[in-house]
């Protein structure tokens, strides 16, 4: 069993390209203009865990969460601020 916590951190440029909408966007979309800034764009949590059917076979099963912050939680295009993903692995070993 895993359990891995992360972060991911961007730039100006990357938030106002993703999560900004420009005074031209604003008024064709009928949106508030905003300026996303600089800094925490995502928070997340990791779990996996590994069962070995055999020993050429191991299942691989996790869920993995995440949620906006800051800057980007606040964009008017966010519909949805946090996900989860399931995710399984079949492998098969030599």
């Amino acid at each position: 069993f895993t359990l891995s916590p992360g972060l991911a951190l961007a730039n100006g440029a990357f938030m106002r390209s993703t999560y900004g909408v420009s005074a031209g966007q604003a008024q064709a979309d009928g949106l508030a203009a905003y300026e996303a800034r600089a800094g925490m764009r995502n928070v997340g949590l990791d779990m996996a865990w590994d069962s070995e059917l055999s020993t050429k076979f191991t299942l691989d099963t996790g869920v993995s969460l995440s949620r906006l912050v800051g800057s980007a939680a606040r964009s008017p295009l966010i519909a949805r601020r946090s996900e989860a993903t399931l995710f399984t692995a079949l492998s098969y070993h030599l």
